[in-house]
């Protein structure tokens, strides 16, 4: 799991630093290219919210001991510590993205770096980004399978009580 999250974000930074550095700022393709990051991102910001508000629901937690919620608490707040990175990334490139274009006319040559580094760290972001939904998938099926088992202990002591 660390190697294949270790392996996007590596991936991301290639990917978004070779873009940054293939590109002209000025002209239509780097408008093109921070359009459609403002438009993803728009999405996907909603997604890894909504993944947050699905991860740190306390229903998710599995019944036991004191011990075992609290290292499933550890391990969920390391989760939303990454997507709050995540979706902290999300931000800091569509105010790049703002910025750059607020500059634009006043000054070209620091609104073309800025929509560099935006365009680097965006599609670093967008890259590493494709791990959410499935976390979110993950989540959700913890919560079927603790429904089913909670429901089998139910039917166990129906039993037992249906015996005496």
């Amino acid at each position: 799991m660390l190697r294949a999250r270790g392996a996007l974000l590596a991936a991301g930074m290639i990917l978004g630093c070779a873009l940054a550095y293939l590109m002209e700022p000025g002209e239509a393709g780097a408008e093109r290219a921070t359009r459609m990051l403002v438009s993803i991102f728009s999405i996907t910001g909603g997604v890894v919210l909504g993944t947050i508000v699905l991860l740190g629901d306390p229903a998710i937690l599995l019944r036991g001991s004191a011990r075992l919620v609290y290292w499933q608490i550890k391990d969920i707040r390391r989760r939303l510590g990454g997507l709050a990175l995540l979706f902290g990334s999300y931000i800091l490139t569509l105010a790049g993205i703002v910025v750059a274009a607020i500059l634009s006319d006043i000054s070209p040559t620091v609104a073309a770096g800025l929509t560099r580094l935006s365009v680097a760290l965006g599609v670093t972001a967008l890259v590493y980004s494709l791990g959410a939904p499935f976390l979110s998938l993950r989540i959700q099926q913890a919560r079927l399978d603790r429904e089913l088992e909670s429901r089998r202990e139910a039917d166990k002591q129906t039993s037992a009580l249906r015996a005496v």
